[in-house]
Order: C-alpha cells, then sequence, then structure tokens
C-alpha cells in the first residue's frame, strides 16, 4: 500500500493540477506577502473545516456539477494549506522560544490536526471515487490517483490512529527534551548549566564525570522509554501500511530511489575508508584543532556575509537570499532560548521559506546558515520542494561547500575550509553510527524492543564508528536520546552521509575549475524538481554517490587537503 505517500505527493501538486496553486496567486500579488512577525497565527476551526468536507461528501452522494466540486476541493486543499501554516508559525514560534508554553501547545494540536485532516480527506477520495464524477475528476487528481478507492476501498481507520498515537509520542518527547534537568544541591541544572558551572568551578559537591552521567542516566530512562514506544507504533505502522518492515515504509516516505541494502554497502566503505581516517585525525589532535580553531564572529555577521555571497552568487540562490532579508524569514540569532537545531521550513499561504539556524557566535555559523539556505533556495524555486530527501540535502550541502570558494577573509576562510572538511570527515563516522544504530534497532522484533537493548546498540555503533567520547561507556550508550531525528524523522539520518557523497563533487568541481561547481549547482536545482537521486548524479555526469570509487575519491581528497 503506497497510498500515504501517494497522498502526500497529491497535496504537493493539486493546487497546480487544479488551476488554483496557491503561487500563482502570492506571486501576482492577490495576496500581500508580509514579514514574518506580522504572519498571524491563530488557531484553525478544525470542526468547520471538517464539516465543509462532510458537506462535499454528501453532495457527492446527492449528485453536482464538476465545476461545484472542483470549487469545493479547492477550498479543501486551501484550508489544508491554512492548518499546515498555522502548523509551521506555531513550530517557528515555539522553537524560538521554547520556553512559551502556548505556542508549545498550539503546535500540539495543529500536528493532531493536521493528520485529522488527512483522515477526512480518504474519505473525501473514497466519495469521489464512488460518485459519478470519478472519470472526470481524474485530470484534476491526476490519472489513476482515484482507483485506489474502488468498491474494495476501507478507510484506513487504524493507519490514522497510529499516526496519531506516533505524534503524540513526538510532541511528549520534545516536551519531555526541553524540561531535561539534574538537581544537585537542591539547584536544577540543563545540560549547558552544568557545563558552565564545571567551567566556572561551580558545580558543587560532583565531578564534571558524575554529573553527567547521572543527567544522561535520568535522560536515557525518560526519554529512551518514549522511544521504545514509538519503534513499537512505527512497526504497527508499517503492517498496518502494507510493508514488511518499517524499513522499507521510512525508504520509500523519503522518496529514496536506493535501497536500503545499497545503503548497508556503502556504509561499509563508509568504515572502512573514512572512519579510520577520523580515528587517526583524532589521535593527531587535528579535530579539536579544527573545530576550536575558528575566530568568534557575530551571528549577525555571519547572516550578511551568507546572503552576501549568495547576492554575488546570483540566479535563483540571490533571489531567494534578497526574499528572505526583504521579508525577514531568518532567525539567526545566537539564544539560549531557542531549540539547539538548525532547519528551514516552508509557510504555505505565504509561499515563503524560513530559516532557523542555530548560531553559536563563531564563524562556523556561516556555514549552518549557508546550509539551511540551500534548502530555502531548493524550496523558493520549486515552491515548497517535493523533491527526495537525499536530492535536498545534497542542495544545502553543496552550498556550504561552494560557499567557502567566496569568503574574502583569509583567516575565516583557512578556519571554516578546515573546520568544513573535519566536519565532513566526522559527519561520516557520527551518522554513519547513528543510521547503523536505527537500521539495527528496526530490525528488532517488538519483543527485543527494550531500553537496555537499544543501549547496548547504541554502544556497539559508537566504539565501530570511532565515536567513544571521554565521558566514557555511559555516555555513550545512553546519549543517543538527545538525537532529535530518531524521535521526529525515522531512518532520515542516511541521507547525510549519501548526499554528501553527491554535494562533495560540486566542491570538487569547483576546485578543478573555477566557476564549474556553482555551474553544476544551477543545473542540478533545474533538475531537483522531477529528477531523484541516483538519477541527478547521472544527468550531473557525477559519480554514483553510494559507490566504493567516491568514497575512495572522499578519502583521498581528506588524505590531501586535511591529513597532509
Amino acid at each position: 500500500m503506497r497510498r500515504v505517500r501517494l497522498l502526500a505527493l497529491l497535496l504537493a501538486v493539486v493546487m497546480l493540477l487544479s488551476g488554483c496553486s496557491l503561487l500563482s496567486v502570492n506571486r501576482d500579488g492577490f495576496v500581500d506577502m508580509v514579514p514574518f512577525d506580522e504572519m498571524r497565527y491563530e488557531r484553525p476551526d478544525l470542526d468547520a473545516i471538517l464539516a465543509d468536507a462532510d458537506e462535499l461528501i454528501a453532495s457527492l452522494e446527492r449528485g453536482m456539477k464538476l465545476r461545484e466540486a472542483t470549487d469545493a476541493l479547492d477550498a479543501l486543499f486551501l484550508e489544508f494549506y491554512h492548518i499546515r501554516t498555522m502548523e509551521t508559525l506555531a513550530t517557528i514560534r515555539s522553537d524560538s522560544d521554547v520556553t512559551d508554553a502556548y505556542y508549545s501547545e498550539e503546535l500540539a494540536f495543529c500536528s493532531d490536526a493536521v493528520i485529522t485532516f488527512r483522515g477526512k480527506l480518504e474519505e473525501v477520495f473514497a466519495a469521489c471515487a464512488a460518485s459519478d464524477l470519478k472519470d472526470d475528476l481524474a485530470d484534476y487528481f491526476g490519472e489513476g490517483f482515484l482507483d485506489d478507492y474502488g468498491e474494495d476501498y476501507v478507510y484506513p481507520e487504524r493507519l490514522f490512529e497510529l499516526q496519531k498515537q506516533e505524534n503524540e509520542l513526538v510532541n511528549r518527547y520534545f516536551t519531555t527534551l526541553a524540561a531535561q534537568r539534574l538537581t544537585i544541591g537542591g539547584v536544577d541544572y540543563t545540560l549547558d548549566e552544568i557545563l558552565l558551572a564545571d567551567r566556572d568551578g561551580t558545580l558543587p559537591g560532583v565531578t564534571i564525570e558524575q554529573a553527567i552521567d547521572q543527567y544522561y542516566d535520568a535522560a536515557n530512562a525518560a526519554l529512551g522509554s518514549i522511544f521504545v514506544d514509538l519503534v513499537k507504533v512505527r512497526h504497527a505502522l508499517a503492517q498496518e501500511a502494507g510493508y514488511d518492515r518499517f524499513l522499507d515504509m521510512a525508504y520509500d516516505q523519503n522518496y529514496r530511489d536506493f535501497t536500503p541494502d545499497a545503503s548497508a554497502q556503502f556504509s561499509e566503505a563508509v568504515q572502512r575508508e573514512l572512519v579510520p581516517l577520523y580515528r587517526e585525525a583524532q589521535e593527531r589532535g587535528l579535530v579539536d584543532e579544527a573545530f576550536y580553531g575558528t575566530p568568534e564572529m557575530d551571528a549577525r555577521d555571519s547572516l550578511m556575509t551568507v546572503m552576501d555571497i549568495a547576492s554575488s552568487m546570483g540566479g535563483d540562490i540571490g533571489d531567494t537570499a534578497d526574499f528572505i532579508m526583504e521579508y525577514d524569514l531568518v532567525n539567526a540569532e545566537v539564544s539560549d532560548k531557542k531549540v539547539s537545531d538548525s532547519y528551514e521550513i516552508y509557510i504555505p499561504d505565504y509561499e515563503s521559506p524560513y530559516i532557523l539556524a542555530g548560531t553559536i557566535g563563531y564563524a562556523e555559523d556561516i556555514l549552518t546558515i549557508a546550509h539551511e539556505l540551500g534548502h530555502a533556495v531548493d524550496d523558493f524555486v520549486h515552491y515548497e520542494a517535493a523533491d527526495s530527501t537525499d536530492v535536498s540535502e545534497t542542495l544545502s550541502q553543496a552550498m556550504e561547500y561552494l560557499t567557502l570558494f567566496y569568503l574574502q577573509d583569509d583567516d575565516v576562510y583557512d578556519s571554516l575550509l578546515a573546520y568544513k572538511l573535519m566536519d565532513v570527515l566526522r559527519l561520516y563516522a557520527e551518522q554513519g553510527s547513528y543510521n547503523a544504530f536505527e537500521e539495527r534497532v528496526y530490525a528488532l522484533e517488538d519483543a527485543d524492543v527494550t531500553l537496555e537493548h537499544l543501549n547496548a546498540i547504541a554502544l556497539d555503533c559508537a566504539r565501530d564508528f570511532s565515536l567513544e567520547s571521554e565521558w566514557g561507556e555511559g555516555y555513550d550508550s545512553r546519549s543517543w536520546v538527545e538525537i532529535t531525528h530518531f524521535f521526529q524523522q525515522p531512518l532520515y539520518i542516511v541521507s547525510y552521509i549519501a548526499s554528501d557523497s553527491l554535494a562533495i563533487q560540486f566542491y570538487q568541481q569547483e576546485l578543478a575549475e573555477e566557476g564549474q561547481g556553482l555551474k553544476l549547482y544551477e543545473k542540478a536545482m533545474d533538475l531537483a524538481g522531477d529528477t531523484e537521486f541516483m538519477a541527478l548524479a547521472r544527468e550531473l555526469g557525477m559519480r554514483d554517490p553510494l559507490s566504493e570509487e567516491q568514497v575512495k575519491a572522499t578519502a583521498d581528497l581528506m588524505r590531501d587537503q586535511l591529513l597532509n
């Protein structure tokens, strides 16, 4: 059963098919674009929206004209876009200030409303398929879409109930994560506060090692138990959706054109060719040298550096950067109230990308912002990108590589080049370890999904990929609960290393010939909307990103530019 994926695709393109593209309306000036702070949040009236859907279903059963049906469907999809817009605004404002309980609650409401509305759409589609207008509506939905809603169609109530359970667990995870504290001497400490207290010599009565151990003991118990439940819910989701295993469902939902087996072979090549280089860099002290070698830089200066570079690149990149700055669609402030994460997200009603950058006040913020700008260009050009996860990550990581060539300050360039290449080497080790963890976890039977077993797998993976930390095995086996992708975006992580294996080739092309990397990037952006990941590499004349040949080429580059 692929209906979950088909529905996602339909909702991305149905406005174009029906001639009611929100984008064309916005760009033609019928909907006013406003700065982000003027985008008003209001809780969607879900009951009224569901009532409109029920009225459409009843009208289809009674009989209605084609134009009446398509107008009603247009209105319904506009409502869906509006719910998603409110969900997005709540997400951004909640993540900009995690202490704001109002937006945290609104986000939970909107996330649940999206799932509920998708369930109602299933009923609408079934009514369309059963109506006299089925054949006439084929042009509206796309040929073959309504075929899944024939006489043998059964409303997937259990599927949507499981999706709601999954969403509730994810919301519980983020609420619990935000509240995580360790009480020492009657005072509650966040992890950052523990580290600061140790630095200042004010940690009362315990060593930093003891404090870290106690913190992760509590965090692992509270957050890990949620993940145990999530894994079991996702196993049930896959079965309900007609998949043999959740691994296959996740690959399908990420629109991947390579298999889990191909990913496993790629991971083995990474472990064989690149992990030893990371181990060597650690032993030689090069990791700390690179990561602590970037100069302090005001986050606003980092933002302006990236946006000025984007403007000089021109084309779609420059247009996107100008749009973002004109309408204040970026939060690059350093703040202890923001989530410790970075992302780009799309605001459907305004057809606008938004960047939330987890800046820290050092020059590496340039790369963080450049990465999210790559996503923003993709979304801005393709009206909310419907391309695969791996294509999207290729475009964002390639933007980081290309940004390096435009830096004017030699000291910033030298430090950021060392930082970026070392970060890439760590990426393959770190994300390779995380991907191995996920693939092993989702291969377990439900009876074997226990917190003790998951902690043991995490420790094995840390050892296999040279990620043993200074805090010891307790940290290595338990700190995985802070990897938000495990909870919110399962089996997404492989995209980081797969896409880098293609993105780094833009860097190699730019090294070989000035301007060639940017030229290929522009071509990739043109192709991205309707070209899958492996096909994109072929269209660009680049190496197979999952091949051992490319992994070895990356290893050669690291030896030449980083380890020599």
